[in-house]
């Protein structure tokens, strides 16, 4: 007999929660689509100043390893100016 109440017990407090979430008793009043396109608006300008920030520090980088790139390549070519310059020469054998 425990049972049987237990499951009209969960039986009932279904049928409230679903009440509760019917489309019917959600009503929105006094909706102001003002506050939604200012929302849209505020995150909008968010959104292009992180991204403008982000593409100018992706930029500085960029420009400081392409600089460090040229300082490497000069410097492999100055090591293998340098290791031409120290072995001796081989001799060719004909």
């Amino acid at each position: 007999m425990a049972i049987i109440q237990k499951i009209l017990n969960l039986v009932k407090r279904k049928d409230r929660f679903s009440a509760l979430l019917s489309v019917r008793n959600t009503q929105i009043r006094n909706f102001n689509p003002l506050i939604i396109v200012a929302f849209l608006v505020l995150f909008s300008g968010l959104f292009l100043v992180v991204s403008n920030t982000i593409a100018k520090k992706i930029n500085n980088i960029l420009i400081i390893f392409r600089k460090l790139l040229k300082i490497m390549n000069f410097l492999i070519l100055q090591v293998i100016c340098y290791l031409n310059l120290t072995v001796p020469m081989k001799k060719l054998t004909m």
